[in-house]
């Protein structure tokens, strides 16, 4: 069996589990982890989405959620996760990297993936003014007043 067989199987057994386990949130986690493996990506995100209602004080879904955000372009999405994430897990080995990445983000210089992450046609409207605001580096100016 080839490891696709076996994410797909992974895939299958989490779904699986997760209709008859509901609020088991690490059902949820689990679930997203195989469905990205599977690169199924949006799928992954609606789990990451499910795995965190249930238990909002998971930080690695928090951080699941704000890298594949991030992997999708979803820039204002991507930062409220990873910053949810720094919240629940202040000081830790990951806490450090993400603090960098948030860091490069809000500076605009985050590059590292080939997609422009920055540039997103189909941005929620719910957080367009949001994303106006952090790409244009207004709120980082020390004269800007909500």
């Amino acid at each position: 069996m080839d490891d696709t067989a076996k994410t797909d199987e992974a895939v299958k057994v989490y779904e699986e589990a997760a209709l008859r386990f509901p609020n088991r949130h690490l059902l949820q986690y689990n679930l997203g982890v195989a469905l990205e493996h599977a690169k199924r990506f949006d799928e992954a995100i609606d789990a990451y989405e499910r795995d965190i209602r249930i238990d909002m004080y998971h930080s690695s879904g928090h951080l699941r959620l704000g890298m594949l955000e991030l992997r999708e372009g979803n820039i204002v999405q991507a930062m409220l996760s990873l910053q949810m994430f720094l919240l629940l897990e202040p000081v830790s080995d990951r806490s450090k990297g993400i603090v960098l990445l948030v860091e490069k983000i809000a500076e605009d210089t985050y590059k590292e993936d080939p997609k422009d992450v920055l540039k997103n046609d189909h941005e929620d409207a719910s957080f367009s003014n949001l994303a106006t605001i952090i790409k244009s580096k207004v709120a980082l100016n020390s004269n800007y007043k909500s």
